[in-house]
């Protein structure tokens, strides 16, 4: 094996190992830990029907986050018809869920996110801004510490529990909507049930149109193995690599933005948003799956066709 190529497979192992230790050592803390992902897309309907196996379906995706001091599931759900798996879709479901987290537990003074190392969906400016801006909006919360697992080596195994719990639960009903599929998720865990957040149009945030704010360009996010958010709404810290010896480099996402001088009371005041901007509405569905889903009508039950209804004729 080439040497720079047998050292840079050490330094992964070794990066694997101080991750394993940054999971257990937070796990051994009293900070409470969110752990989330995305499932793997659900559709609908879902049926034992011969008929459907061959239909375009209608994409389900659901967030979810695990919270380790009360163990609770928290799963933020939509479809196609609302938006996508984009990062700012991403970012906006992660947000509802820390906010619904909040309001569960307005105690909270720091939480510590751990998620895998995706860059367009998790390690980027969009989710960055909006964990800055969650901040801003609970008063006793005063620090988020996002962590990326190692490539190869995800460490959000509570989560990969959930959606194995799911699947295994889905795979012996049937279900025609997202409508259905809401309640039978309620009843996945009947002695801790998971607290479903469906996302509305008004949830999805547009993030995007808040970058040119502060200079992200700064932040290396393909190499970050940790992210750190504070009160100060301009201040970033992160590393890139879990060995312990390394610190936190702190960055400030001003620079650049503001014509004058250093970030006063006054100025930050003017970036900061009060309200945040909420995304356009949604594309509509492509003809082809609306068709393929009235063909499926049939079979469907009334409630279910009345929710497909509401979202074809959506302008």
């Amino acid at each position: 094996m080439d040497d720079s190529l047998e050292k840079k497979y050490a330094d992964h192992l070794n990066e694997k190992e101080y991750m394993r230790n940054e999971k257990q050592k937070d796990k051994d803390s009293e900070i409470p830990i969110l752990c989330f992902d995305l499932e793997n897309v659900l559709t609908c309907p879902k049926a034992d029907i011969k008929s459907f196996f061959y239909k375009s379906k209608l994409n389900v995706y659901n967030m979810t986050g695990h919270l380790s001091i009360s163990k609770k599931v928290y799963c933020a759900v939509w479809s196609e018809a609302l938006h996508g798996r984009k990062g700012n879709d991403i970012a906006s479901a992660v947000y509802k869920i820390l906010d619904k987290v909040m309001q569960d537990n307005p105690e909270f003074t720091e939480i510590i996110l751990w998620s895998d190392s995706c860059v367009p969906q998790n390690r980027n400016g969009l989710m960055s801004y909006g964990l800055s801006h969650l901040i801003q909006k609970h008063n006793n919360l005063s620090k988020i510490t996002m962590k990326f697992s190692v490539p190869g080596h995800a460490c959000i195994q509570e989560v990969d529990a959930i959606h194995s719990s799911i699947e295994r639960s889905l795979n012996k009903v049937e279900y025609y909507s997202p409508s259905s599929l809401l309640r039978y998720l309620l009843k996945v865990n009947l002695h801790n049930p998971y607290t479903i957040i469906q996302m509305k149009q008004e949830d999805f945030i547009d993030f995007q149109s808040f970058l040119s704010q502060l200079n992200y360009n700064a932040v290396p996010f393909s190499k970050v193995v940790s992210l750190q958010f504070s009160r100060s709404f301009f201040e970033l810290k992160y590393k890139d690599t879990f060995n312990p010896i390394e610190k936190f480099k702190s960055l400030n996402l001003h620079q650049g933005k503001l014509r004058k001088g250093h970030v006063t009371a006054e100025t930050e005041q003017l970036i900061i948003p009060l309200e945040l901007k909420r995304c356009d509405k949604a594309i509509p569905l492509a003809s082809s799956k609306v068709e393929a889903i009235k063909s499926m009508y049939k079979w469907i039950p009334k409630m279910d066709r009345q929710y497909y209804e509401s979202i074809f004729s959506r302008k």
